[in-house]
C-alpha cells in the first residue's frame, strides 16, 4: 500500500509516565539514549554476565537478580552472585549463592523465580572438572568431552528472606566422576513455579506451589539410552519437582512425587 501524508492517521497524544522501569545493567556504565534509566548493579571490574531477574508477586518493588560472577571464584570460572532491590531497582544489595561441595569449581546459567509466598529460588548448573579444564563451565561442543570427566549437576538454591541470604543448593540431578568411567553432563537448566492457587474454572489448583526444572543431559559415547553403539547423545528432561522445600535441604514429607518426561535426540 502506498503511503500518502494526507491520509496519515492522527497519532494519540503520548501518555505521561510517572516512573520508568529501570533497565538492568550489571557493570560498565552505558548511557541511556531513550530516556530509560540504566541502574548499575555491580562495580567489580571482573566479568559479570547472564543475569536472570524476577519480581516478587507479593511486592512489585521487590526484585532479585542472579548472575554469573567471575569475582566469586578463584578457578577462572564463575560463581553465582545475587542482587536484591526493595525499591523497584533504585538501590541494590548484593550477595552470593554458595556452591555445593565437590561441584564448586564453577557455576553457570542461573534462573531466578519467586513462589507465591515470596520465597526466592535460583537454579544453576555447577561442576568441578577432574580431567582437562574447558574454557567454560558449560563447555562448547569441542570441549564437551571434558564435562564427562567432572562432578556436575543441576542444583536449586532457596532464600527465605527475599534473596538476602542463601542456603546450600539442593541437587536435582548430579554425577560424580570416579576417575575412570565418564559420566553424563547436566546442562541448560530452567525453572518455573506454579503460583496460581486456582484453576481457570475456579477450582483449587492441585499443582499450586510445584516447582518445575528442565535441563538437558548430555551422554558420553556408548551411554546414550537404548543405543550402546552411539557416539554420544542428548536427552532433554522436563523434571517435575512436585514437592515443596520446608528448608534448604529437605523436601517436605507430604510431597515426594518426582518424575521426568524425556525426549531423546542424537547429538550431531
Amino acid at each position: 500500500m502506498d503511503w500518502h501524508p494526507a491520509i496519515r492517521r492522527q497519532q494519540p497524544a503520548p501518555r505521561f509516565i510517572e516512573r520508568l522501569e529501570p533497565r538492568l545493567l550489571l557493570s560498565g556504565a552505558v548511557p541511556a539514549t531513550d530516556g530509560v534509566l540504566n541502574e548499575q548493579i555491580t562495580t567489580n571490574p571482573q566479568v559479570q554476565q547472564a543475569p536472570s531477574i524476577a519480581t516478587d508477586p507479593l511486592n512489585p518493588e521487590h526484585l532479585v537478580v542472579s548472575y554469573m560472577d567471575q569475582s566469586l571464584a578463584t578457578t577462572g570460572y564463575e560463581g553465582i552472585g545475587v542482587a536484591v532491590s526493595e525499591n523497584g531497582g533504585a538501590t541494590w544489595q548484593t550477595d552470593s549463592i554458595p556452591l555445593p561441595t565437590a561441584f564448586d569449581q564453577g557455576a553457570s546459567n542461573p534462573t531466578t523465580a519467586f513462589d507465591a509466598q515470596g520465597h526466592v529460588f535460583v537454579v544453576v548448573e555447577a561442576a568441578t572438572f577432574l580431567g582437562a579444564q574447558p574454557g567454560l563451565t558449560n563447555p562448547d561442543a569441542s570441549e564437551r568431552p571434558d564435562g564427562f570427566q567432572s562432578n556436575n549437576g543441576i542444583f536449586v538454591a532457596r532464600s527465605n528472606d527475599g534473596g538476602l541470604t542463601w542456603g546450600t543448593p539442593v541437587a536435582v540431578a548430579s554425577n560424580l566422576y570416579d576417575g575412570t568411567d565418564p559420566v553424563p553432563l547436566e546442562t541448560f537448566p530452567d525453572l518455573a513455579i506454579d503460583t496460581f492457587r486456582l484453576l481457570p474454572d475456579g477450582q483449587p489448583n492441585p499443582n499450586y506451589g510445584n516447582e518445575y526444572v528442565t535441563y538437558t543431559q548430555l551422554y558420553p559415547a556408548g551411554q546414550f539410552p537404548g543405543d550402546s553403539t552411539s557416539t554420544g547423545g542428548r536427552r532433554d528432561h522436563a523434571g517435575r519437582l512436585i514437592r515443596r522445600w520446608t528448608n534448604l535441604a529437605t523436601p517436605a514429607s507430604a510431597a515426594g512425587r518426582h518424575g521426568h518426561s524425556r525426549n531423546r535426540d542424537r547429538a550431531e
